[in-house]
């Protein structure tokens, strides 16, 4: 089966391109992305403000925190909506955890569910190419992906010449984490252009230390050399290390999450955090 996917990973790729394509060539400035009209101003501890018009939030709320579908938040950011401005090629780092299962297919054989998740990640990864701005960085971290196919399908759509650097980071045993899936992990860190100078950073390899959150020092670390104050940060599936990351930087930043349950998390520990004002939203 993994050989078959294999060689049938360019027609796959050339599926999501379509796709792809059709997504970007429907959006236009006049179509309205369909948003739910619940709209909240948190503070930085978490209460909430009332806006004047829940279609028009106060600039001072530059930084969002969204519930649903990534394809839903890529439409809205690519198209632009009056409650998130359009960021099409103005991105400056995308953080994406597609995460082990996503998208999957609804029913069929194991090879349509990989077919359907590759083609699903393919037309991801190009919708977020068209948010990232030329100087722009994108941070993925895959799943488990024995055949590879996964890597490939990232390596085809930003080019294996942009590829920056992969990071494994890992931190030492320790009551609190003694599985090795929490204390070990691998991104992928790519350049939209080759000619953007390549971020500095550590080894492939990366032990840090006493941390007890490697992958939030990693995530900072990038965010620093890939990105400057004021440049704006989105991260789809976002985990609780975006939340921690985000909360005290100077960057704008957009945090997704699929679902409620996850977004109440991210919201608390946003708050948790001494976040700056920022709107929730759902679409």
């Amino acid at each position: 089966m993994k050989k078959s996917l294999l060689l049938r990973l360019p027609d796959i790729v050339a599926h999501g391109h379509r796709q792809a394509s059709h997504f970007l060539d429907g959006l236009d400035d006049r179509q309205r992305i369909a948003w739910h009209p619940r709209h909240r101003a948190l503070s930085a501890h978490g209460a909430a403000h009332h806006l004047d018009h829940p279609d028009h939030p106060s600039r001072d709320h530059r930084d969002h925190l969204v519930c649903g579908d990534d394809l839903a938040v890529l439409a809205a950011l690519l198209a632009g909506h009056p409650a998130l401005p359009r960021l099409r090629g103005r991105v400056g780092l995308i953080c994406f955890d597609p995460g082990p299962d996503a998208p999957a297919a609804r029913a069929g054989s194991a090879a349509q569910t990989d077919k359907e998740r590759l083609t699903g990640l393919t037309l991801r990864l190009l919708l977020m190419r068209a948010l990232l701005a030329d100087t722009g960085f994108i941070r993925v971290r895959l799943g488990q992906d024995p055949a590879g196919c996964a890597r490939l399908v990232v390596d085809t759509v930003f080019g294996s010449e942009n590829s920056a650097q992969d990071i494994l980071w890992h931190t030492p045993p320790s009551p609190r984490m003694a599985s090795a899936a929490l204390r070990h992990g691998l991104v992928h860190v790519y350049a939209k252009h080759r000619r953007r100078v390549e971020p500095v950073l550590p080894g492939p390899t990366v032990p840090w230390g006493p941390s007890s959150s490697p992958a939030e020092a990693m995530l900072r670390h990038l965010l620093a050399v890939s990105t400057a104050p004021g440049d704006t940060v989105v991260a789809f599936n976002a985990g609780a290390e975006i939340a921690a990351v985000a909360a005290p930087s100077a960057r704008q930043w957009v945090i997704t999450a699929p679902d409620a349950s996850a977004c109440d998390a991210l919201h608390q520990r946003l708050s948790a955090r001494g976040a700056r004002p920022f709107l929730r939203q759902a679409v």
